[in-house]
């Protein structure tokens, strides 16, 4: 789409091109393709994924890593740390995140793990976690990507991901809004609501610490589409996705099907950033993180669409529970 905007005034041109900026939709191929990869207890660790057919140069890679029964690292070489969610044990009501494990100085090992609270790994995320990465990808596409993942209290515990390649993404700032949520307390899985934004793609990832039969246990939410799945011997993981038609919220998006056991999944919500096609891409603004403090920070330009709203500094009460 080619917009001509001639003889504007200076502050007229940035907000027709704000408004263009976001009401841009992805396109209908956004999704260029999907792989997935396992390593189980006897493959110390180490999880290889292809990567999808028909990726190349200027795309956008997104790794949807999980994990059960041992944490998972906060950094990959190469990768941009995107959103998470940690879950130390079942019943736990709030996963914590990569960035409140940070600002609650619960890092370890060159901070590229959670400790935990007093080292005893409550909040660290041994019991089931997800990190979202990405990065662009470059001149060279490499056939396979392998990732070292660190053995546990009970050795090399099972790691498994889903990698996506995506098309019309801002290179940036690829992420529009995010949240995450542990022990929705239901047989089936409950994705948290996000800001959503007109023509927009909503993500939504579920990791589950449990069995599966077949994927139609957890069939896609009402409008969504799967996107990829797979299952191990007591483990699973799922990407759905959907197009979304208005500027609103989301809303919260359950599965359908017999699903399975109650407080054994851990869920993702993500909105993507659409790139600009009328000018070189430029940094989106990303959502603040949940513990950080309300800033208010005025700007000339307008926006058709809500962005997410920073939130106050949430409590802090570490658990007992193992």
């Amino acid at each position: 789409m080619a917009i001509i905007l001639d003889g504007c005034k200076p502050f007229l041109c940035l907000f027709f091109l704000a408004i263009l900026r976001k009401i841009e939709a992805l396109p209908d191929d956004w999704l260029v393709g999907s792989t997935t990869g396992h390593a189980g207890r006897g493959d110390g660790g180490k999880l290889t994924i292809n990567t999808p057919s028909n990726t190349m140069e200027g795309h956008i890679l997104m790794l949807f890593l999980s994990r059960t029964d041992a944490k998972l690292p906060h950094k990959l070489d190469g990768w941009e740390t995107g959103p998470s969610c940690l879950k130390s044990y079942n019943e736990q009501e709030e996963c914590i995140t990569v960035e409140e494990c940070k600002f609650f100085s619960l890092e370890a090992d060159n901070s590229n793990y959670c400790k935990g609270y007093l080292n005893n790994e409550n909040w660290a995320g041994r019991d089931l976690a997800t990190i979202v990465f990405y990065k662009k990808v470059g001149a060279y596409v490499p056939p396979t990507y392998t990732f070292t993942l660190k053995g546990g209290y009970w050795g090399f515990m099972p790691g498994w991901a889903i990698l996506v390649a995506l098309k019309g993404v801002d290179t940036t700032s690829p992420i529009f809004s995010s949240s995450g949520t542990s022990n929705d307390g239901k047989t089936s899985s409950v994705f948290p609501s996000v800001a959503g934004v007109k023509n927009g793609i909503l993500l939504m990832s579920m990791a589950f610490d449990d069995t599966v039969l077949d994927k139609l246990s957890f069939r896609e939410p009402k409008g969504a589409k799967l996107v990829n799945w797979l299952s191990g011997y007591d483990e699973a993981g799922f990407l759905y996705s959907k197009r979304l038609n208005s500027n609103s919220k989301t809303g919260k998006q359950t599965t359908r099907g017999d699903g399975g056991s109650k407080r054994k999944d851990l869920m993702i919500s993500l909105v993507l950033n659409a790139a600009d096609p009328t000018s070189a891409p430029t940094p989106a603004p990303s959502p603040t993180p949940s513990f950080a403090p309300s800033v208010h920070v005025p700007s000339p330009v307008p926006s058709l669409v809500p962005s997410p709203a920073p939130s106050p500094v949430r409590s802090f009460t570490p658990s007992s529970a193992p």
